[in-house]
């Protein structure tokens, strides 16, 4: 574990251009690692390994670090914490008020670790900047989303609201969410923790919605229940509470001069659609999932963690296609956003409600500047009708009843497409 540690932050640091406390830094963990190694005494793997936490603390604030450095610094802190032989409860509070400064009502002292390397909690001048500032923070938050699992981050907390945590959450994986977003509101960020910050919103609802697949996946049972009444409420804020707020990224920033970012935000847009899509299809397997979770959240005193209202995941869908269609077909983020939807809806029905679609798509392909995007919503349809068709004629056996109802579904596809292609 010391080399290990050695390598991913000692050798980074050294190779630092951005100051002299680098290679400080650098030469006092060198220095801890050997003597431990030349001299071993009794604890010396956990008092190195202690020396290590506080100096990934000092990395993290340091403005002189490079950027990478400072994200493996967060990462090794991160995995020090979850690897800290704590159970699954003092772990989710280690993370919460070590790393994302949360504070917990009525936290009392078997909640701290015992008998392990991590230092006794100190408010340092460094602790605090650290806290103050938006890399380091950053840094910490795509740190615990990459690497602490979902058991640690799950655990339900008694979690205080404040400046930093306004919104209500009671685990660390939510507090996450709202770290990074409150991030991404914020102007005049370097182009390179930028791209960060979008990534790590993007990882962040990616991971939400794998989370979802496997808790949803199935009926759990014993304290897995807990996980899945938590995984469902977890699901119905993200498609409620923070709709506007998503939404709001793919408006500001789909067109980002920074290509990296556009790339983030669009992943961010499809994570968003599958979480929808998760709870859809969880909802369709088993109608009696979401009064199921909730009954059991109420019952084993999670009611903090449901959501203001219940929606299902095509509810949330028709509503994103809704606010979609409401934009001007004069903006070119609408043609990638249709685009994307069109994997997870059914078009059939998205053309049928709205024949509009088609006929202003085609008519914009005349245009010059928006050509491109018009005809990237136009493969997507095409694409996906080519789609249905083919299922429809491979689902279909040899009755007649099967093959007339997969021609219905060809026919139906070439008479939304018949008017407006010959009209254009």
């Amino acid at each position: 574990i010391m080399r290990l540690v050695f390598m991913c932050v000692s050798k980074l640091i050294a190779e630092d251009s951005g100051g002299a406390q680098g290679p400080a830094i650098a030469g006092d963990l060198q220095s801890a690692i050997l003597a431990s190694m030349r001299a071993p005494s009794p604890g010396f793997v956990e008092q190195t390994l202690a020396r290590v936490y506080a100096l990934c603390w000092q990395l993290v604030g340091s403005d002189n670090a490079a950027l990478k450095s400072r994200q493996v610094a967060a990462m090794v802190m991160v995995a020090l914490i979850e690897g800290a032989g704590m159970p699954r409860q003092q772990r989710a509070v280690a993370l919460a008020v070590r790393a994302l400064d949360i504070k917990i009502h009525n936290l009392d002292k078997s909640s701290e670790p015992s008998e392990s390397y991590l230092p006794p909690l100190v408010s340092s001048t460094n602790y605090k900047n650290c806290m103050d500032d938006a890399v380091s923070m950053i840094c910490i938050a795509r740190a615990i989303v990459s690497l602490a699992s979902y058991e640690t981050t799950l655990v339900a907390l008694d979690i205080e609201p404040s400046i930093r945590i306004p919104s209500i959450c009671n685990n660390v994986h939510e507090a996450v969410f709202t770290h990074i977003a409150s991030i991404c509101g914020r102007s005049q960020l370097a182009p390179g923790v930028k791209i960060i910050v979008f990534e790590s919103m993007a990882i962040w609802l990616q991971e939400t919605a794998k989370l979802l697949a496997r808790c949803l996946g199935e009926v759990q049972r014993g304290e897995e229940r807990d996980m899945h009444a938590m995984a469902f409420a977890l699901g119905q804020r993200v498609l409620i509470l923070q709709r506007e707020r998503i939404m709001g990224y793919l408006w500001s920033y789909w067109d980002d001069p920074i290509d990296a970012v556009q790339v983030k935000v669009r992943t961010i847009f499809e994570a968003f659609l599958d979480i929808g899509s998760t709870m859809n299809q969880a909802i369709i397997v088993n109608p009696a999932i979401a009064e199921s979770a909730l009954t059991h959240a109420d019952s084993a005193g999670l009611s903090k963690a449901t959501s203001p209202g219940a929606q299902d995941g095509n509810a949330f869908l028709s509503d994103v296609l809704d606010l979609v269609l409401t934009m001007d077909w004069s903006r070119k983020v609408k043609y990638s956003l249709l685009a994307a939807l069109c994997a997870r809806i059914n078009v059939l029905d998205m053309l049928t409600g709205h024949t509009d679609i088609l006929t202003s798509c085609l008519e914009t392909m005349a245009q010059v500047t928006m050509a491109s995007r018009a005809g990237q919503l136009l493969t997507a349809l095409l694409s996906r009708a080519a789609d249905d068709i083919r299922c429809a004629r491979e689902q279909a056996p040899d009755g007649e009843e099967e093959e007339a109802a997969a021609l219905r579904v060809e026919t139906a596809h070439m008479a939304l497409w018949k008017g407006p292609v010959t009209a254009a």
